[in-house]
């Protein structure tokens, strides 16, 4: 469990330029005796949509993804 917790964060702690078409990111979480590495990449697939895709790995051997949407006007 907390090495899964450390992966969410280290999910949400990945920053990312939004002035770009193309970017990437890493984050790193850690939850009591759990850690995590996470990587990402963002696309603008239009001025107003952005796709985002995400990875993490955990010190449990696990790993978790994410895929998200983001549209504007």
């Amino acid at each position: 469990l907390n090495a899964g917790i450390a992966g969410v964060t280290a999910l949400s702690s990945i920053p990312y330029s939004s002035g770009n078409k193309f970017s990437y990111g890493i984050g790193m979480g850690n939850y009591q005796n759990g850690n995590a590495v996470a990587a990402g990449v963002q696309f603008r697939v239009s001025p107003s949509t952005n796709v985002r895709l995400n990875i993490s790995w955990d010190s449990a051997g696990n790993n978790a993804t994410g895929v998200g949407i983001a549209g504007g006007w």
